[in-house]
């Protein structure tokens, strides 16, 4: 029997209609899948990103840069501030404990590098786990059904366009 392949995730909940109707052939109907989308809540993205207060000072940097590709890509909000925050914590005592089983290995004390895999080890699935809960990963982000963006209903509306063009105008 041939292995199955992953269902995509959803990122930020969204239902992609097309493949839900594949998931769900026979199992509901088209406006039960339309109406199940239409019920669904959406996180909305930061406008500002806020670095949590336990998170060492060193990362801060790093997670707004990193917080801003994933808002970039719609795939971030305000519930995703922690997350993130123990990627890095996580990260960083994963490298931290990279270094000590290195030093034991080069040393070669067998006991103290078998204790520091270990927790190498521990450290690098809390890491991997965070990043994959984020889309960090390429796997993550094969498997993640991106929503589009909004699309702007002022552009079909022709007082908005005529403002548009006025201010356009004034500016020039």
């Amino acid at each position: 029997m041939p292995a199955s392949k992953p269902v995509p995730r959803e990122a930020d909940g969204t239902v992609d209609i097309k493949q839900a109707r594949k998931r769900m052939r026979g199992h509901r109907t088209d406006a039960e899948i339309e109406e199940k989308a239409k019920r669904e809540v959406r996180a909305k993205e930061p406008k500002r990103i806020q670095v949590p207060k336990y998170l060492p000072q060193g990362m801060a940097e790093e997670y707004r840069l990193v917080a801003k590709k994933l808002v970039a890509l719609h795939i971030f909000s305000d519930l995703d501030y922690d997350m993130l925050a123990r990627y890095f914590i996580a990260r960083a005592a994963w490298m931290k404990a990279q270094n000590h089983a290195t030093v034991a290995i080069r040393e070669g004390d067998a006991k103290a590098a078998g204790s520091w895999t270990k927790t190498v080890s521990v450290y690098f699935g809390q890491c991997q786990s965070c990043a994959a809960a984020l889309g960090l990963s390429v796997s993550a982000r094969c498997r993640l059904v991106m929503p589009e963006p909004p699309k702007d209903e002022a552009d079909e509306d022709p007082l908005s366009k005529m403002l548009r063009e006025r201010a356009e105008r004034r500016k020039a």
